[in-house]
């Protein structure tokens, strides 16, 4: 009898542990997932951070007279390394750095693509197309159309805002100018301007 009693006992706990065992396993195991889930909502967090990064990057402007490069110096450095016509010249913020885009065309009809950075003046990156339709390219000088910085008041003359981007090349048969501005609203505001006589000839609505 007392051999029966003493089973029963050591079964009873044998059963206690084997269920605290399972509730333990059952703990660690949503502890973990828990942990998983939270590693991955912070992952998520992450990449949404990095986008919102990024488009903030795309949406940023400049107050024209903060910009510490001029075109035309931007113009003479890249000259300086290639010997050349200037076909366009551009202004905008490209990972995180405002920069210029030179593209010039030099006597052998090769065109050249220089990114320099508008804080230094130096040449980031320089890449060169070997495409024979370079030769039909239209090219000019700077220093013969409007400066852009008149260009610019001409489209603020219109909206208030600050530098987003500004280009000048030849399209649709025209040099022109294309000036973009943001408002302290955080709209945009398009503009085409003639690099001559600083007429608008397009705007967005």
């Amino acid at each position: 009898m007392k051999f029966k009693i003493i089973s029963l006992l050591l079964s009873s706990a044998l059963a206690l542990a084997a269920c605290g065992g399972n509730k333990a396993e059952n703990k660690e195991t949503n502890t973990n997932e828990t942990k998983t889930e939270q590693t991955s909502q912070t992952n998520n967090s992450d990449d949404s951070t990095s986008d919102d990064n990024s488009d903030n990057n795309d949406d940023q402007s400049i107050n024209f007279n903060d910009i510490k490069t001029s075109p035309e110096d931007a113009i003479k450095t890249a000259q300086s390394e290639v010997q050349g016509s200037l076909k366009s010249i551009s202004f905008d913020k490209d990972d995180n750095k405002w920069v210029y885009d030179v593209s010039i065309i030099d006597s052998s009809n090769k065109k050249h693509e220089l990114k320099i950075d508008a804080d230094n003046n130096k040449i980031i990156k320089s890449e060169v197309d070997n495409d024979q339709d370079n030769e039909k390219e239209q090219t000019f000088d700077y220093g013969k159309f409007v400066p852009v910085d008149e260009v610019i008041k001409a489209a603020q003359a219109v909206y208030k805002g600050d530098v987003k981007e500004w280009s000048l090349d030849h399209d649709d048969g025209k040099f022109k100018y294309n000036i973009e501005l943001k408002g302290k609203d955080g709209k945009t505001k398009e503009f085409e301007i003639d690099p001559e006589n600083k007429k608008i000839l397009s705007q967005d609505a």
